[in-house]
């Protein structure tokens, strides 16, 4: 009987397994043929005794690769969502560089016309303080010219007495 279980996971491991599984079950055949004793030099093994281990152990490693085969759908079942998920996620990020590039656009534009907007308002307050400063002159002039009536006003009703 083999001293150990192969290890590895691909197709020719599975196949020495079965070897192995099949070896092992022939060898215990043999043993349980020989008795207690454990003479096996003329041991004499009943092929339907053998044929039904072997087919035990063959149907244990069909068994087997079906919960493989089951695994590995199961796998590619995962791996196919995963690949959709990552393609929609890959979609998602090219949409929303897009619509940061749009964005982008939009938010030029406001500045620019938020700075057109700010050169506008810095020139009426400018006008305005021109505006405010010719009153002020106005105001003087007026008052000036008043003051200056009043005198006249005196001067002339002093002449007219």
């Amino acid at each position: 009987m083999p001293s150990r279980i192969p290890r590895r996971r691909g197709a020719r491991s599975r196949a020495r397994l079965h070897a192995w599984r099949v070896t092992a079950a022939a060898a215990a055949t043999a043993a349980a043929a020989a008795g207690p004793s454990g003479a096996t030099d003329q041991m004499e093994v009943d092929p339907p005794t053998v044929a039904a281990a072997v087919a035990a152990a063959d149907d244990e490693f069909s068994l087997q690769g079906n919960k493989d085969i089951a695994g590995l759908d199961a796998l590619t079942s995962m791996m196919q969502d995963l690949c959709i998920a990552v393609k929609e996620t890959e979609e998602e990020v090219e949409d929303l560089k897009e619509a940061g590039g749009k964005l982008e656009g939009d938010v030029s534009s406001l500045q620019k016309k938020v700075e057109e907007q700010g050169k506008l308002l810095e020139q009426q307050r400018q006008q305005m303080q021109q505006q405010q400063q010719q009153l002020k002159e106005l105001q003087t002039t007026v008052a000036a010219l008043a003051a200056r009536n009043d005198k006249l006003s005196e001067s002339l009703s002093k002449l007219t007495l």
